[in-house]
């Protein structure tokens, strides 16, 4: 039996609307994402209703996140473009947990117009030593021009703070893709 007829013959004996059922289900997680990707196809309709189910949560981030999805401005993490909402970034690699995705937009700055030199270890995340270049140049009242466009990035609903330049190991996993 699919999962669909299940759906329909709980419908059917409980006299609620899809909408409220599944609605239920999911704000319980007694539903997953996956099973609520296959009522709620990008494109295509079910014999349950139509696909309006839960207009905010109609798609759902998958459980694997590959290079190349979208990164929307609410979080959401998807393979195809969606109607109306923002994307913020494009996902360039993932590992079991944590994954790095790129901005839309991009810009050609020097390193350092006043030749800042920033002694900082070889093993630092991109995170880190963007973090180390902008306290440096702070303290020796350099420019860092690249350092702070990544960190102070806030376009497409990414936050000022929360980009920085990627370190030469997470840019091989990137080009990698």
């Amino acid at each position: 039996m699919k999962k669909i007829d299940i759906l329909n013959s709980a419908l059917a004996e409980s006299g609620l609307t899809a909408e409220a059922v599944v609605k239920s289900w999911y704000e319980d997680n007694q539903i997953s994402a996956e099973f609520l990707q296959q009522l709620c196809p990008v494109g295509g309709k079910t014999t349950f209703q139509d696909v309006n189910l839960i207009p905010s949560k109609k798609f759902v981030t998958p459980k694997k996140i590959e290079p190349g999805m979208f990164y929307y401005a609410d979080g959401l993490i998807f393979p195809e473009l969606i109607k109306d909402n923002q994307v913020s970034a494009i996902v360039g690699c993932v590992d079991k947990n944590h994954g790095l995705a790129l901005g839309l937009r991009e810009a050609m700055l020097p390193w350092s117009s006043d030749w800042l030199c920033v002694d900082m270890s070889s093993g630092l995340s991109g995170k880190e030593a963007t973090s180390l270049i902008l306290k440096t140049a702070k303290e020796r009242h350099k420019k860092a021009e690249a350092a702070e466009w990544c960190a102070e990035y806030a376009f497409d609903g990414i936050k000022a703070g929360a980009g920085f330049m990627p370190s030469k190991e997470e840019l091989k996993r990137i080009f990698g893709n």
